[in-house]
């Protein structure tokens, strides 16, 4: 279990940092362009690009396996006055890959992730319990 956690530990560096880099580009790379073009912009040529981007964060996360797999359960805030509810992630860590993403209708965030014998992971969000079925790969 050290092993997996370790795995998943380093994996969330390297999205954090990953991310951190992508971000500061882009960031650049636009304040570049729009000072180029700033000069030039009237209010007909902006574009509405939706809801900014809000921090998002893993709160808390369990273990386990489907179907012999090692999963990590964790969940991602959304942002309630968005309506970009909290996602519940299923994701291999050997294989570092996403196997599924679950929205959490009217929870913004998750605080707790419980695994029983049997597999399912019990999710504490926002005011709601929400029920993941590894067999049905559903809540």
């Amino acid at each position: 279990m050290a092993h997996l956690r370790a795995a998943l530990i380093n994996i969330l560096v390297l999205l954090l940092v990953f991310g951190q880099l992508v971000f500061s580009f882009v960031d650049i790379k636009v304040s570049a362009e729009s000072k180029e073009k700033q000069s030039t912009q009237t209010e007909n040529d902006f574009i509405d690009l939706g809801t900014p981007i809000q921090t998002a964060q893993t709160i808390d996360a369990v273990y386990g396996q489907e179907n012999g797999t090692n999963v990590v359960y964790t969940t991602v805030t959304g942002s309630a006055s968005s309506g970009d509810w909290a996602k519940f992630n299923v994701i291999d860590i050997d294989n570092e890959k996403l196997l599924g993403s679950y929205p959490l209708d009217g929870a913004s965030n998750s605080w707790t992730h419980v695994i029983t014998p049997d597999g399912r992971v019990f999710i504490g969000a926002s005011k709601k319990m929400f029920v993941y079925d590894p067999v049905k790969r559903s809540y």
